[in-house]
């Protein structure tokens, strides 16, 4: 059974060239993740591997790169789910953009019952922290 989890749109000061330059680079991800919920934190360009409280140990690779717009990513084999998070930007004015973190997965209705909150929040915490964050004007080169 499909089930789609989306954050509100956020707003991000930088523009959707900025943005897109750091998603679809995973080993520029890492300060953008929410602590509270992602730990243990590796990285390289195209893939990265986390760990989720009670979720356990997370790989994602990009699958997909739309230039200045959209990143996609997919599962690594390391969790026994059928899923897709990708990000969406869009510049709406100089350094204004918007931002939206959506997450499809297959879920049986016994694992949607366990993880379902907790992904939702994921991706809501995720675009929360990701809109925070000083796109532009990061002087480590990281997110």
């Amino acid at each position: 059974m499909e089930s789609k989890y989306e954050s509100k749109i956020k707003v991000v000061k930088a523009s959707a060239e900025q943005v897109y330059a750091r998603l679809s680079d995973f080993s520029r991800l890492g300060e953008a993740m929410p602590k509270n919920l992602v730990q243990d934190w590796e990285a390289t360009a195209d893939d990265c591997h986390f760990s989720i409280d009670k979720l356990g140990r997370v790989g994602l690779k990009i699958v997909d790169r739309e230039p200045g717009s959209t990143v996609k990513y997919g599962l690594d084999g390391s969790l026994p789910l059928d899923m897709n998070l990708w990000v969406q930007v869009k510049e709406v004015g100089e350094g204004d953009s918007r931002l939206k973190v959506t997450m499809k997965a297959n879920l049986n209705p016994m694992v949607k019952m366990v993880v379902g909150s907790k992904l939702q929040q994921v991706v809501d915490q995720m675009a929360d922290s990701m809109s925070r964050h000083n796109w532009g004007n990061d002087p480590s080169g990281t997110v």
